[in-house]
Formats: C-alpha cells, sequence, structure tokens
C-alpha cells in the first residue's frame, strides 16, 4: 500500500512497541525511525556519542544518509528513542548538576515524535524500575507535567539535527 494511504504511526503505537522491548530485552538501543512517502526506516544507534556537540553532529550525519539512500523519499514525521536520567526540579529550583550526577534521578526510557507539516515535537517517558542488581521489574508512565504523555510539546536539538540533515541532503 503506497504510504501516503496507510495510517501512519503514532507516538502512542511506538511508545507501545519501545516498551515491549525494553521489558522484553531489559534495555533499549537508541533508536531513529523515519517515516516517509515511500516506507518507514528504522536504524539503531549503537553508541551514543559522548557530548551533546557531538551526538548532535552524529544526528546530523545520519539524517543525511537517511536521505541520500532515497528509500524514505519525503520524510512526514520522525521518532527518536533512547535511554536517559532525568532529575526533576524541586519546587521552583533547577537541578543544578547533570542527571548523571544526581542522587535522585530516575531512569528513563524517552520515546520523541517530530511530525514536519506541521511542525511539532511531542514525548512519552517510561520510568524504568530495578531491582537492587539491576533487573528490570517494570515500567511506568512519567508524567512530570501533569499532563498527558501523548500532549506534552517540547523542543529536541537531537531531533531538530536529524531533521536539518535529512532536508538539507533532500534540497
Amino acid at each position: 500500500m503506497p504510504q501516503e494511504h496507510r495510517k501512519r504511526l503514532s507516538l502512542q503505537d511506538v511508545k507501545e512497541a519501545a516498551e515491549t522491548t525494553l521489558l522484553r530485552n531489559g534495555m533499549h538501543a537508541s533508536l531513529v525511525i523515519a517515516e516517509g512517502s515511500r516506507q518507514v526506516i528504522s536504524t539503531h544507534i549503537e553508541r551514543m556519542a559522548d557530548s551533546h556537540e557531538a551526538r548532535l553532529n552524529q544526528m546530523l550525519v545520519l539524517g543525511g544518509l537517511l536521505a541520500q539512500t532515497g528509500e524514505v523519499g519525503v520524510l512526514y514525521q520522525v521518532f527518536f528513542i533512547t535511554e536517559a536520567w532525568l532529575s526533576l526540579s524541586v519546587g521552583q529550583s533547577v537541578p543544578i548538576q547533570p542527571p548523571s550526577q544526581d542522587p535522585q534521578r530516575r531512569e528513563v526510557l524517552i520515546v520523541s515524535q517530530r511530525v514536519l507539516q506541521p511542525i511539532q515535537t511531542t514525548i512519552a517517558m517510561l520510568e524504568m524500575k530495578r531491582d537492587p542488581t539491576g533487573k528490570l521489574l517494570g515500567v511506568e508512565d512519567l508524567d512530570v507535567d501533569r499532563q498527558p504523555a501523548t500532549s506534552r510539546s517540547m523542543q529536541s536539538p537531537l531531533m531538530d539535527a536529524f531533521v536539518l540533515g535529512f532536508l538539507s541532503y533532500r534540497s
């Protein structure tokens, strides 16, 4: 079925698939899913770079490489799934240390969606619950803004870099 006539992926569909993978494997590799006019392409990222700047470059290059193959066609939307540490602010205070160094940090799986027309980024977060040995016991939706996770709008520099790389090559 041509891509234009089939139902597009939803954040909920991708989140549920990511949750299944996470529960089955105890972890989830970073993954980019690009949906376009020709097909949907999934690409695992073996290792995310150490610095923010290097991760931005990694996503920029990946976007350009996927565009170069021509397999996606016109990009409709992109999803990015990655594990991360999350720090929550207390009251009005802003966390002063990186999440990786925060003793109160939470381990999360972030599922981001960037729709290109109209431009919108939404996320869902799943908090991972582990036993003292590190075995994954389960996950639960993390609602840091007291809004449904699927309606939370945000910015994502890594998604921006991917889309920029993709569109720069296509131009």
